[in-house]
């Protein structure tokens, strides 16, 4: 696992990795993806999204066409992963928000996400972050964000 690409950076990236970047740019830097999947969030060609899993690093990364295909989600599943130094993975919602709070995000919301195949699924959420730490019997089991917005809607991709 690559040490420079495990600082959790709100509405940037993650390490090197910044949102906005075009496929071929990650490519450069991680290399070709474990696996991909292609999928369309509505029934318009422009909602197509492509996924790519990078199994021995723990992440994947989300392009959207409507984005011109480039970097728009980052998801990771391990306790490798830092967010202001804080290691979130693995732990309890009440352990969440209280590092939520330490680090001054006080807008989080909680809420119930069961799922057929995940009936104790939670999300604990910040907007000012614009992350979302996913858990499952009571225990974070990943983590995903993406770039800041800006009043308008748009996309803010960092420079």
């Amino acid at each position: 696992m690559r040490k420079d690409i495990k600082d959790i950076k709100p509405g940037i990236g993650l390490g090197v990795i910044k949102f906005g970047m075009d496929r071929n740019q990650v490519k450069l830097i991680l290399g070709k993806p474990s696996e991909t999947d292609v999928f369309y969030m509505t029934e318009s060609e422009d909602s197509e999204a492509e996924v790519w899993y990078y199994d021995d690093e723990c992440l994947s990364l989300s392009f959207d066409a409507a984005d011109d295909w480039r970097l728009v989600t980052i998801e990771v599943d391990h306790d490798r992963f830092e967010l202001e130094g804080h290691i979130f993975f693995g732990k309890n919602k009440l352990q969440v928000i209280s590092t939520l709070e330490k680090i001054g995000a006080t807008d989080f919301k909680h809420e119930p996400a069961p799922m057929e195949e995940a009936p104790t699924h939670e999300l604990i959420s910040s907007d000012s972050l614009g992350i979302n730490f996913w858990l499952d019997e009571d225990a974070v089991s990943e983590i995903q964000w993406g770039p800041f917005f800006n009043a308008d809607e748009s996309v803010q991709w960092p420079k």
